[in-house]
């Protein structure tokens, strides 16, 4: 009886034990695995947060070992961990080109952090108003510069671009205005002295009449207002332009006529359409010297009336103490009268 009462206990305690095991086995396994996903889980969390992405992709994976149905969850982590090391590379690279000056350039990569971005977006959002400001300054800044030395072209396309990204800047397009009224100034300029260029030896012609002309106003009238009877007459083309002043001359008066500019043809061509006939007389009613050169312009200067080379600055002149009148060639229209005093 008592050996069987001991082998019933012996019995009772080893079905105890095995119990405990099998109960302690599985809560220990549980507590290990829960300790160590929390730790890596933990740890992979922190390393993100230092911007050590791919050491945080390893402890997620790490820790998706110890849990899982946890899968889910560790894999947005580690998506997550993906996206802001993309976003932290562009984040590096725009600020390496907003610090060499590529304004620009460093806008376009600062938009590409995602709001997600919890650390670099709001930063990256300040520095994109940053760089479009830095772009039109450093732009408006070179444009002036080139300006400042007629380099208009170049001075332009400065401007142009920051009406590509701000259409409505008053500044750039209040100077794209000026600068494009001196590059009409400049290229008028240019076509004059081609025109001047060309007619040089018309031009040496020119100058031998006002000559031979200077010299024979000592010559009186006859009291019926008609010429002498030794009067030259000299004709050559003339037209009459209205480009406005002229750059290094002392010329500062209003051109005369002041709203004339006339289309013209070479006068090589058989239709010169558009010239003036300009009558110079010392009597109101003397035509018998006609002045008609392409290269003669009429100005008014410290109030005399002057005819001037377009060839040369100021020199030579020929002040003008006659009557004179300009006229359409083809219609006879009188455009502009002078009577001295």
């Amino acid at each position: 009886m008592k050996i069987s009462q001991l082998k019933s206990k012996k019995l009772i305690s080893i079905s105890v034990f095995i119990i405990l095991i099998l109960v302690i086995t599985p809560l220990s396994v549980y507590s290990y695995n829960s300790r160590n996903y929390n730790k890596f889980i933990t740890l992979g969390n922190t390393l993100l947060d230092s911007d050590e992405f791919d050491q945080a992709i390893e402890n997620y994976n790490t820790a998706l070992k110890y849990r899982r149905r946890n899968e889910k969850i560790i894999n947005d982590k580690i998506n997550l961990s993906k996206q802001l090391k993309e976003s932290y590379q562009n984040y590096t690279e725009a600020l390496s080109l907003f610090n060499e000056n590529r304004y620009l350039e460093a806008s376009d990569i600062f938009k590409k952090i995602p709001e997600l971005d919890l650390k670099y977006y709001n930063i990256a959002k300040n520095k994109i108003d940053e760089c479009i400001s830095l772009y039109i300054t450093d732009n408006l800044n070179k444009a002036k510069s080139d300006a400042e030395t007629n380099k208009y072209d170049s001075a332009m396309a400065f401007l142009d671009n920051i009406l590509k990204i701000d259409n409505t800047n008053n500044e750039a397009l209040s100077l794209k205005n000026t600068y494009e009224i001196e590059i009409q100034n400049r290229n008028n300029s240019l076509l004059l002295a081609s025109n001047s260029n060309n007619t040089a030896s018309n031009s040496s012609n020119i100058n031998d009449v006002v000559v031979n002309n200077s010299q024979t106003q000592q010559v009186k009238s006859n009291s019926n207002n008609t010429p002498p009877a030794n009067t030259q007459q000299n004709v050559y083309p003339i037209i009459v332009r209205n480009p406005g002043p002229h750059v290094d001359t002392l010329y500062t008066g209003n051109k005369l006529p002041p709203d004339i500019d006339i289309p013209y043809k070479s006068l090589f061509h058989e239709n010169n359409l558009g010239y003036m006939t300009v009558t110079v007389g010392r009597y109101p009613t003397w035509i018998n010297e006609v002045f008609e050169s392409w290269d003669l312009e009429i100005f008014l200067f410290d109030g005399q009336l002057f005819f001037k080379r377009k060839d040369h600055n100021m020199s030579p002149i020929y002040p003008c103490t006659f009557y004179v009148t300009v006229k359409k060639r083809d219609t006879e229209e009188i455009l502009f009268q002078y009577i001295p005093e």
